[in-house]
């Protein structure tokens, strides 16, 4: 059932590739794949796979961490998109970070819905200085393959 779940859940993700993307036709917008990122801790790099998007292979939590390189200062809203099924959880958290890797400004932590299919949650990062560059965090939890991360837009 849970194979059957994550086919799904998967299938949903490759439908949704040309979508994460979409605002790249606006000026100074990016988006950045989950699979530009990789996991927080080295040796738990081999319990997820990166394919059109990046999934958890091994139950438990498990982080996930995404570059977010900023061109100009300011505030940001970044639109993460990712999907949950069954039970599994994603939650995803944005920060700013100074070129001492100081953080200088955080989003809240969102929780992803439990819809099964590809949808998006909003953070906000309310003061982006110069020079500064980011991080996208998101956490994986529960069940093996029932959560997905496919990446986030932005304004660069």
């Amino acid at each position: 059932m849970r194979s059957t779940r994550f086919l799904k859940l998967t299938s949903a993700l490759i439908a949704s590739v040309a979508i994460l993307g979409s605002y790249q036709k606006l000026a100074s917008a990016r988006t950045m794949h989950a699979s530009a990122g990789s996991s927080s801790s080295g040796t738990d790099h081999q319990n997820f796979t990166v394919q059109f998007g990046v999934g958890r292979t091994a139950p438990g939590p498990g982080v996930w961490r995404v570059p977010l390189p900023f061109d100009f200062p300011g505030a940001r809203t970044i639109t993460v998109r990712g999907g949950v099924s069954g039970n599994g959880s994603l939650t995803c958290q944005a920060v700013a970070l100074n070129t001492a890797g100081v953080v200088v400004s955080s989003s809240q932590t969102v929780l992803f819905p439990v819809t099964g299919t590809v949808t998006s949650i909003t953070l906000s990062l309310a003061n982006v200085p110069g020079g500064a560059y980011g991080l996208l965090s998101c956490e994986f939890g529960g069940n093996a393959g029932e959560a997905a991360l496919l990446g986030a837009d932005y304004p660069a």
